[in-house]
């Protein structure tokens, strides 16, 4: 399990790291109890919260388009362009999600989740996959990396109080490994 924040500023261009925000005189004035000298001294810009990861294969987007099912006797096969790209996707269970920024989603889980998560990409050659079908099997195109839970956030209030306001919260996956193919069932 793992714990990150990372804040953004209103219009995305700066960043701003959670040991960052704490360390910031305001937010340090008002997390220690002690009054601040300005009413807007709680007010920091919107952050995003992840946590719960665990290990994935972060399928290709649309779906249907880089999965191949089948029964028994069946070949299945996939063929993927060089430069194809598996990308971090994210869905919002619960609040507004406009403006809501995958990029920034993925950067708060980074640090906690994986070095390499990323858009992973084909590079050196297309790609294939073959197999015969026993029972009934899937393969599907993607990338091996995480599922985790994301936040969307800001801190505001007066001289004596900061509140935490949470605006939306989901899902979201990146991966983390080069692309491949797996394969589900038998």
């Amino acid at each position: 399990m793992f714990r990150s924040k990372f804040a953004v500023a209103a219009a995305g261009a700066a960043t701003l790291t959670a040991a960052g925000l704490a360390a910031s005189p305001a937010f340090a004035a008002t997390s220690a109890g002690r009054a601040a000298a300005s009413p807007m001294a709680c007010h920091a810009p919107s952050f995003y919260e992840t946590s719960g990861g665990h290990h994935y294969f972060v399928v290709k987007k649309p779906t249907h388009d880089w999965t191949v099912s089948g029964a028994a006797g069946l070949d299945l096969t996939m063929q993927v362009s060089k430069g194809t790209q598996v990308g971090s996707t994210y869905t919002t269970s619960w609040g507004d999600s406009v403006g809501v920024n995958i990029k920034f989603i993925s950067a708060a889980a980074h640090a906690e989740v994986s070095n390499a998560i990323q858009n992973t990409v084909t590079t050196g050659t297309n790609l294939s996959a073959h197999y015969t079908v026993r029972k009934f099997a899937t393969i599907e195109f993607g990338a091996w990396g995480y599922s985790y839970n994301w936040e969307k956030g800001y801190i505001a209030g007066g001289p004596s109080k900061c509140v935490v306001h949470i605006t939306a919260k989901g899902t979201a996956t990146s991966p983390a490994s080069a692309p491949g193919f797996n394969r589900i069932g038998s």
